[in-house]
């Protein structure tokens, strides 16, 4: 059974923290452990926990996934986030502050690898909208995907976010959602080929959704996942991120809000 950071993880088995206590040594396996709360946790690829993981030099200059090992990263100091720990309005949990230019980089990670589709998401609050720009996402281009297998929620103007996936014929666009910049969401998009959908969601809310082409079904964009721009006119506070190799349907995405909202004291 394999261990990265202390999350176990196994095909008949879900993702589920490692104890630490020396009576948990000693007993070894088979143990009782706590089930992580989100939704579809064996389907889940990339998982950057708040709090875990992180190197911080001038501001984050790393944080670690604990899943695969993936790893967001920044090397130049004045593109690091600000790093804030134990914050009260966010039930003492720990954010990360992303000013405008600054971003993360994964690399070329988090593909679209299956033929039933993939969700990514992000607990943030956009502080700061300003013009059409990129949140996250795989892509390089601060405006729009630009290479087959791109997606991204970005900026669509003051106050508005908008989901777009670069099919295999053109890029698809969700409809725009307004959001309150004082107020924290989970930011979900879903790449649904077995329905040939693209759908975003902000908390359990579904936005719109968009026909795609499912004609592919295994995508390799080659373009870094990144969380941020350098191109960006905007400012967030970001908390989480959660990347499946599976469709979520809106219940899980309900779930994950829920969970979210609770770990932060958002409710």
């Amino acid at each position: 059974m394999p261990i990265f950071n202390g999350i176990i993880k196994s095909d008949n088995n879900s993702l589920v923290r490692k104890p630490t206590t020396s009576f948990a040594g000693i007993v070894g396996f088979p143990l009782t452990y706590a089930v992580l709360p989100y939704a579809q946790p064996n389907n889940l690829v990339g998982w950057f926990n708040n709090g875990d993981g992180i190197t911080v030099a001038t501001g984050v200059s790393a944080w670690v996934d604990r899943i695969a090992g993936a790893s967001l990263a920044q090397a130049t100091g004045s593109l690091q986030p600000t790093y804030t720990q134990q914050v009260q309005t966010i039930n003492g949990k720990n954010k990360i502050a992303f000013a405008s230019t600054q971003y993360m980089s994964a690399g070329d990670v988090f593909d679209i690898r299956t033929n039933t589709g993939y969700s990514a998401s992000i607990y943030a609050k956009l502080t700061n909208i300003i013009g059409n720009r990129f949140l996250f996402g795989k892509s390089v281009n601060a405006l729009n995907p630009t290479v087959v297998g791109d997606y991204s929620i970005s900026c669509a103007g003051v106050n508005l976010l908008i989901g777009k996936f670069y099919d295999n014929v053109s890029i698809k666009s969700t409809a725009s959602f307004i959001v309150d910049p004082n107020n924290y969401y989970l930011y979900t998009i879903v790449v649904d080929i077995t329905n040939s959908l693209l759908l975003i969601y902000i908390n359990e809310r579904p936005v719109i959704t968009v026909a795609i082409s499912n004609a592919a079904v295994d995508y390799n964009s080659g373009n870094p996942f990144q969380i941020g721009s350098s191109n960006n006119t905007i400012a967030f506070d970001f908390l989480e991120a959660l990347v499946y190799q599976v469709a979520l349907t809106q219940a899980e995405v309900a779930k994950n809000s829920i969970v979210s909202r609770g770990k932060f004291g958002q409710i």
